[in-house]
């Protein structure tokens, strides 16, 4: 990109840092560019330089900043700058993506030990489904004893002239 002066003679230091509107570099480096002009300003300013000193000092500090060198020491800075940016980024991204494999981790272990423990379960409810057949009948009987049981006493009481009714009623009461 060409640099000339504009209409008032100024070498602009951003058109020769920055070379479009996607160049990041440039952009960062025409940012270090006007800190380091702010610096200087204030450095000029402390020295109790007059503004009419700081304009003619600022006109050669400004031309020797614009020079085929220094232009490429600040692009090389802006360049440095985004790449120190980037892998930060990339190291804080990464550290985000290990934080979220660890969490999946656990969660799939625990998962895995969640359904260990219900394979076990599920055998023991299998095998004692496979034997309690016998179970069941042997469990049928005894009820049946205790219901004939139960129905034999109440026959007897009820035979006797025996209240159970009333009984039953006392007793909650």
């Amino acid at each position: 990109m060409e640099s000339s002066p504009d209409e008032f003679g100024r070498n602009f230091a951003y058109y020769k840092l920055v070379n479009d509107e996607n160049d990041f570099v440039g952009m960062i480096a025409y940012t270090i560019y006007k800190k380091s002009k702010i610096e200087y300003l204030r450095q000029l300013r402390k020295e109790g330089k007059s503004q009419k000193e700081i304009d003619e000092i600022l006109k050669i500090w400004q031309k020797s900043q614009c020079s085929e060198n220094q232009i490429k020491i600040y692009r090389d800075n802006g360049s440095s700058f985004l790449a120190d940016f980037t892998n930060e980024l990339i190291k804080d991204k990464n550290s985000e993506f290990e934080e979220s494999e660890r969490k999946i981790l656990s969660e799939t272990k625990r998962m895995e030990k969640q359904k260990e423990s219900l394979s076990r379960r599920e055998k023991r409810l299998k095998k004692l489904g496979r034997s309690s057949f016998f179970g069941n009948v042997a469990a049928g009987v005894v009820s049946s004893f205790v219901f004939m049981f139960l129905s034999i006493m109440t026959y007897i009481f009820l035979d006797k002239g025996f209240d159970l009714t009333a009984k039953i009623i006392e007793y909650f009461k």
